[in-house]
């Protein structure tokens, strides 16, 4: 046996009569959600310059090899010429060309120091010593060597 078909027109005329008479809907309606969320706070972009205020760790990361460089400090480096301060206090003015032990400046910008290190026995360049330094005057000093000290020799093939 077949179920009757019920027209459209008469499901919606009971649901609209239901409706009228006060007869409770299919589905309740859900509860309303509450959310609780901290108040929004505006951000103000800052413009002009910013000072930041308390003492920056610097943390000394010289080569071990620095030499007679490590604990440098500047008191002026521009182009062409330096005046810095060793670790021992010895005060050293500086422009191309000048020779320090086994190390030769070969140029000298703004902030920076570039040396040659010579071998003492070849007179050729072993390593090129970059000295760095920070906006308060304390140095960094690289050491990038030419020639591997410790190379070790490779065995004999028989």
């Amino acid at each position: 046996m077949r179920p009757a078909l019920v027209p459209h027109s008469a499901v919606c005329a009971f649901l609209l009569a239901s409706r009228l008479a006060g007869a409770p809907s299919a589905s309740p309606a859900p509860p309303e959600a509450k959310v609780d969320r901290p108040p929004v706070i505006a951000v103000k972009p800052v413009t002009g310059p910013v000072t930041l205020t308390g003492h920056v760790p610097y943390t000394r990361t010289d080569s071990a090899d620095a030499g007679r460089w490590k604990g440098v400090r500047a008191v002026t480096v521009v182009s062409g010429r330096a005046e810095v301060v060793l670790a021992d206090g010895t005060r050293l003015s500086l422009k191309g060309g000048d020779v320090f032990g086994p190390d030769t400046v070969q140029s000298i910008d703004a902030g920076r120091i570039v040396l040659a290190r010579r071998g003492t026995e070849s007179g050729r360049a072993l390593a090129t010593v970059v000295i760095g330094f920070d906006g308060s005057g304390r140095g960094r000093v690289r050491v990038y060597s030419l020639v591997d000290a410790k190379g070790a020799v490779p065995p004999m093939i028989r």
